[in-house]
């Protein structure tokens, strides 16, 4: 896969980024994977009715910004919404009625050329991240208020960790944890707190088998949903 640099594009929107792991605006989130691995999300552009193209070419921007040095696409996916339905023009472009507003939206991964992993590591760090990781057998039941597979929250399964934490009771606590971080139907909808704790006890091998890979999974799911103690650990981590 070509990198992409500057000069081979002409970028006509900035967005300001105070260094490589930052995040700007609230229309172009840039979320850290790892070491010079970043998600890049864009909805709507400015003004939540940007053309596809427009969308792009915000997107794009993000990226050069993110990695000024040029980047790698691992990954990358665009969508149409719309309030109404939408249907085809003579074109074959979406349109909708009258009024309605269509939000088109572009999330990637991207691989800055300066990152220490490969392109096929950082593809696969990607991979690993996304794909559903089957529950240790040993996952002790979280106990009390938080009791079953119905909790309303995973941040009830995650204070119920804290409580068993509290009380020393670690295997217990991984259990409750280990629920709130892979609640959902996807590690985004995982309460990052809890992810971050997963990843940590994996570590230290507290409540659970130590496993540095497990580890570094579930650091990367925490850092990916905004939790800045699993980005620092990531940058600790990094490969030389």
């Amino acid at each position: 896969m070509t990198v992409l640099r500057r000069g081979t594009i002409g970028i006509g929107i900035a967005i300001t980024l105070a260094g490589c792991a930052s995040t700007p605006t609230a229309d172009a989130p840039i979320d850290r994977v790892d070491e010079g691995i970043y998600r890049v999300v864009i909805v709507g552009g400015d003004d939540a009715r940007a053309s596809p193209r427009q969308v792009a070419a915000s997107w794009d921007a993000a990226a050069w910004n993110t990695c000024p040095e040029g980047y790698e696409v691992i990954e990358e996916r665009t969508t149409t919404e719309s309030g109404s339905p939408v249907g085809l023009n003579l074109l074959g472009l979406p349109v909708s009625p009258a009024g309605a507003k269509i939000v088109h939206g572009k999330s990637g991964y991207v691989r800055c050329s300066d990152s220490p992993y490969g392109l096929a590591d950082a593809s696969f760090i990607v991979r690993e991240i996304k794909t559903s990781i089957p529950p240790p057998a040993d996952l002790a039941i979280c106990t009390g208020e938080a009791q079953g597979r119905d909790a309303p929250d995973p941040a009830v399964w995650r204070t119920r960790g804290i409580r068993l934490l509290d009380e020393n009771d670690l295997r217990g606590a991984f259990g409750c944890f280990y629920r709130a971080a892979s609640a959902g139907t996807d590690f985004r909808d995982g309460d990052a707190d809890a992810q971050f704790r997963v990843a940590r006890m994996y570590e230290r091998g507290e409540g659970t088998d130590a496993s540095p890979m497990m580890a570094l999974t579930w650091y990367r799911r925490a850092a990916v949903n905004g939790h800045a103690g699993a980005q620092f650990r990531l940058s600790e981590l990094a490969p030389p």
